[in-house]
């Protein structure tokens, strides 16, 4: 949500072929921290042992349950359009890209 406005002032602080430059340089930057402390959690040095028990659990419970049949990909959206959020997050994000 902050981006558009970090951009625009990368954009004025500098000239929009350095914004590439820094957006890209911190991605880069970001990258080494992510993945030198991205773990799953049954092998994060962080993580409880309660806390993995917990997950673990919830886990197990959702496997458990039986999914809902299928009706094709045309019926998933139909259900998610029935929904007034939906056209608003739809029409907000259509008019702002």
């Amino acid at each position: 949500m902050i981006a558009p406005l970090v951009i625009a002032q990368l954009i004025r602080w500098a000239d929009w072929r350095w914004m590439f430059v820094i957006v890209g340089v911190t991605g880069f930057a970001w990258a080494p921290l992510w993945l030198w402390f991205y773990r799953l959690p049954d092998k994060h040095w962080l993580m409880r042992r309660d806390e993995l028990q917990e997950l673990q659990k919830e886990q197990s419970q959702k496997t458990d349950a039986t999914p809902p049949a299928k009706q094709g990909m045309l019926a998933g959206w139909a259900e998610v359009l029935r929904y007034r959020q939906v056209w608003g997050v739809g029409l907000v994000r259509f008019f702002s890209d």
